[in-house]
C-alpha cells in the first residue's frame, strides 16, 4: 500500500514538471507557493493540476467499479463485458463518429 501511494506522488510530481514546456522544480514550487512567473502558474494551475487531478480520480473510479462488479458478481474474474459495458460503450464510441464526423470537440469555448 505504501509503495502504491508513494509512485503515485512521485508520478503525480512528474506530471507538474513534464508537458509541451518543461518546469524546473523550483518553477513549479514557486507557483504553489503563490510567486513566480504568471505563464507558469497559469501552465501549473490551469493545464497540469486539473488532469493530473482526473487522471488519479478516473484511475480510482476504474478500481473502485471493478471491485463493485467482483463484488456483486462474488467472480474475482468479473469484467465489463459481462454485463455487455463493452459493447455498449463501442456502440455510442460508432454513433459519436458517425454523428459528428469523426471530430468531436471537448469543452469547446
Amino acid at each position: 500500500m505504501r509503495v502504491s501511494i508513494s509512485l503515485l506522488l512521485m508520478l503525480s510530481l512528474l506530471a507538474l514538471f513534464t508537458g509541451s514546456v518543461s518546469l524546473t522544480p523550483v518553477q513549479v514550487w514557486q507557483s504553489l507557493c503563490g510567486g513566480g512567473d504568471e505563464a507558469v502558474r497559469y501552465i501549473v494551475f490551469e493545464s497540469r493540476m486539473p488532469q493530473m487531478f482526473t487522471a488519479i480520480l478516473a484511475g480510482a473510479a476504474l478500481a473502485v467499479s471493478g471491485l463493485v462488479m467482483q463484488t456483486l458478481f462474488a467472480n474475482p474474474l468479473a469484467d465489463p463485458s459481462l454485463l455487455g459495458v463493452n459493447s455498449g460503450a463501442s456502440l455510442g464510441a460508432a454513433i459519436a463518429l458517425l454523428a459528428c464526423g469523426g471530430s468531436v470537440v471537448v469543452g469547446g469555448a
